[in-house]
């Protein structure tokens, strides 16, 4: 995944349709994603629970590479 679309993408496959747009403003594409925090997922405006969520999903990334 690489494009601010792709990330897109897989949010709404990984059930964070609702980031999207937040996401897509803000020019997250792969790289970026991939550098994401806790504190800059709350600097986004990510409640906890999903900011939990989502590192997971963001951490489970590293180990593949066809997302």
């Amino acid at each position: 995944m690489k494009t601010v679309a792709e990330v897109g993408d897989w949010l709404a496959r990984h059930g964070f349709e609702r980031w999207v747009q937040v996401f897509t403003d803000n020019e997250i594409d792969g790289d970026a994603l991939r550098q994401l925090s806790e504190a800059l997922l709350k600097e986004l405006g990510v409640p906890l629970g999903p900011r939990v969520k989502l590192l997971r999903a963001i951490e489970a990334l590293a180990g593949d590479h066809d997302e």
